[in-house]
């Protein structure tokens, strides 16, 4: 058993996000085929995730504030930041390479 040493939610969805778009990288040839991974990643998270993302990270164009996205989607900023980090945590899970099945 692998034991994990505790970080906050925000650098551990970070860094997974990270290792996971190099991984992808690596894989990936050119930076239209990263592009096209990371939108079809995106379109798999529901429409508020996705859009929360995309203001947070500036994908969208623009940046927006926790409190911006929290008065735009009638929530908390700390709330904000947990549905940003959970659907971070997605994407990463969508990069990733598959795994072998470990069960068989």
């Amino acid at each position: 058993m692998t034991r994990r040493t505790e970080f906050s939610l925000q650098s551990v969805s970070e860094q997974e996000v990270q290792d996971a778009w190099r991984r992808q990288t690596a894989t990936t040839n050119s930076a239209p085929e990263l592009k096209c991974a990371i939108e079809e990643a995106l379109a798999k998270l529901p429409d508020r995730d996705r859009e929360i993302v995309s203001f947070r990270t500036g994908y969208a164009g623009r940046v927006m504030t926790l409190q911006e996205l929290g008065v735009r989607h009638g929530v908390s900023p700390e709330r904000i930041r947990q549905l940003c980090n959970r659907a971070l945590r997605r994407l990463g899970q969508e990069l990733s390479p598959p795994r072998p099945d470990c069960a068989s």
